[in-house]
């Protein structure tokens, strides 16, 4: 398998992303995996309908992230997108159905394999027990600068 993170893809990185809330931010990056062949077209219903009923919000030591995702049925073929968001939007958090955390950055997840997402949520809880790592995407001025966050990692 693939290094997960190499799963990144340029044109599903989202510079300073406007969202009213957490559905319409996913929507806008749902539709774009299933425009680009990533998804199926089932995929965006499925990521709403997960997020609705799983929470994807973490709290991190200096912001909000979530990674939404959805079952293998829904996608075409694997990939990873980054929003960095203007304004945070809510997020539930996840473990926590009572709670919201302010999400700047959402990490959305397609993989094909039953178990796929696994060693991507791995990889991506390794970025976000690092403060200085999560802070340096944020503050990224382009796609390219994200590629090549990523790229190191």
């Amino acid at each position: 398998m693939e290094n997960s993170i190499g799963m990144l893809k340029e044109a599903l990185i989202y510079m300073d992303l406007e969202a009213e809330d957490k559905f319409d931010a996913l929507k806008t990056m749902a539709e774009d995996f299933v425009k680009l062949g990533y998804g199926k077209a089932s995929f965006t219903e499925a990521v709403l309908e997960r997020e609705k009923n799983f929470a994807t919000g973490i709290p991190t030591q200096t912001i909000g992230v979530a990674i939404p995702h959805a079952d293998p049925i829904h996608v075409a073929d694997k990939a990873l997108g980054i929003a960095i968001l203007k304004k945070p939007v809510d997020f539930v958090i996840l473990g926590d159905d009572t709670a919201t955390v302010p999400v700047e950055m959402i990490f959305m997840i397609a993989t094909n394999e039953p178990d796929g997402h696994i060693e991507t949520l791995q990889k991506l809880m390794e970025i976000f027990q690092n403060s200085a790592l999560l802070d340096q995407i944020r503050q990224a001025k382009n796609k390219e600068a994200v590629l090549e966050i990523f790229s190191q990692i």
